[in-house]
């Protein structure tokens, strides 16, 4: 049986990926995926703010749609609540 223990001793040095050089192709990788991860970012804000911060129809003039519907409705009720059902 081999020697867990005694290989992973105070008094052994293990070689760890962090201490050798970078290669061209990781250091490309590395960019691109900074690239991509930017990307996707600007494309997620993007995304919010267009679907949730401005909005679809300009605020006054759903105001004013809004309060003549209204104003239709109530003067359509009170007409009809004064006529009495046959």
């Amino acid at each position: 049986m081999p020697d867990i223990l005694g290989a992973m001793s105070a008094g052994s040095t293990p070689r760890r990926a962090l201490d050798q050089p970078r290669t061209k192709r990781g250091r490309g990788l590395m960019i691109a995926g900074l690239i991509a991860l930017v990307l996707g970012l600007g494309a997620l804000s993007w995304s919010v703010w267009d679907l949730f911060l401005r909005p679809v129809v300009d605020p006054a003039q759903a105001r004013a749609a809004a309060s003549a519907l209204r104003e239709e409705w109530a003067s359509t009720t009170s007409s009809s609540s004064e006529q009495e059902p046959a």
